[in-house]
């Protein structure tokens, strides 16, 4: 989640919120004790590095990650810097923005034909073994859950 992406895309809360308490805690510093507003310049800090994490998950920003363990396929769409997945996983219904690589625009693509025909696709990110790539390197593999013949919609 802290990558490069991730700085950008918060950058104006990385600056103009700490300029904000400054400020505030300026006006307190001038009225309250010194102890006091000691006390409250970590809790700011912590109070406004938890907010700006609740505040992602809340606007429903995507993470620059894969999904963890197995998910189910959603959508997806390909921009230039990255692939926006839409998945269902334990933890609900999530975005993620991929790597925009052949492999994984053809595989999300083979997926979605297959959801449109009445094919859920369940999809998990396993690490590749240290002959194939760099090591942590991972690869993506989609496959079809069951469904019964009378849902699936090409008959």
């Amino acid at each position: 989640m802290f990558n490069l992406s991730f700085f950008e895309q918060w950058y104006p809360h990385i600056i103009g919120w700490p300029i904000l308490i400054v400020i505030l805690l300026t006006f307190l510093y001038l009225r309250v004790n010194w102890k006091v507003t000691t006390l409250l310049v970590p809790l700011s800090l912590v109070g406004l590095g938890w907010l700006m994490y609740d505040l992602e998950k809340t606007l429903g920003r995507p993470f620059f990650a894969e999904p963890i363990g197995k998910w189910m396929y959603v959508h997806h769409v390909v921009k230039d810097k990255g692939i926006d997945l839409l998945v269902v996983d334990k933890t609900g219904t999530r975005l993620y923005t991929i790597d925009n690589s052949q492999d994984n625009r053809n595989k999300l693509e083979q997926a979605r034909r297959k959801t449109e025909q009445g094919y859920p696709q369940e999809g998990e990110f396993k690490k590749q073994k240290k002959q194939q790539g760099t090591p942590g390197e991972t690869g993506m593999t989609i496959h079809d859950l069951p469904v019964p013949e009378i849902l699936r919609k090409d008959q």
